[in-house]
C-alpha cells in the first residue's frame, strides 16, 4: 500500500490526500488517522478542494508558533 509513502510525506510536512473506493472510516492505519481521504467516485472539483485544503492546513501548521515550547518555562 501507499502507507510508507504517506508516512514519509507526513514526517516531512508535505501535504497529501488519499483516494480510495474502500470504507474511509476504517481504512487508515493509526499513524495516518485523520489524514484527508476522498472517496471514489469523486468529482474533479472535490479533488481540487481537498488538495487546496491540505496545502492550506500544512501552511497553518508551519506558521503557527509552538505553544507547547512557549508554555514550558
Amino acid at each position: 500500500m501507499s502507507w510508507d509513502v504517506a508516512a514519509l510525506l507526513k514526517s516531512r510536512g508535505i501535504p497529501f490526500v488519499f483516494s480510495t473506493g474502500y470504507d474511509v472510516t476504517n481504512i487508515l492505519p493509526e499513524l495516518l488517522a485523520g489524514s484527508p481521504v476522498i472517496g471514489k467516485p469523486f468529482r474533479n472539483e472535490e479533488v481540487e478542494l481537498r488538495i487546496r485544503q491540505a496545502i492550506a492546513s500544512a501552511r497553518l501548521e508551519r506558521s503557527a508558533p509552538d505553544l507547547h515550547v512557549m508554555g514550558s518555562a
